[in-house]
């Protein structure tokens, strides 16, 4: 029996954009840019394993769009953090 040109319905997933300033494995230098980019927007720093050593991601966001995550992403490049950038979680 043939498939094609059945519509198929999926739940939307749940998506967050944000600015990605840099990753860490010393927490002090995570919070020590986290409070450089203290006008810039909100944000957090964060804990996360990879391959079993823990690194400290520092976020902006999370952004409604993607244009306003682009201005944020200018923001953050004009205060020094050239390597900043968008990500999807």
């Amino acid at each position: 029996q043939s498939r094609v040109g059945e519509v198929i319905t999926v739940a939307p997933v749940s998506t967050k954009i944000w600015v990605q300033v840099g990753a860490f494995y010393a927490e002090t230098s995570a919070n020590t840019v986290f409070a450089k980019l203290k006008g810039v927007g909100n944000g957090d720093v964060s804990a996360v394993n990879q391959q079993g050593k823990t690194l400290y991601r520092v976020r902006l966001g999370p952004v409604d769009n993607v244009e306003m995550a682009d201005d944020l992403l200018e923001k953050v490049i004009n205060t020094g953090f050239a390597g900043a950038r968008i990500v999807v979680d």
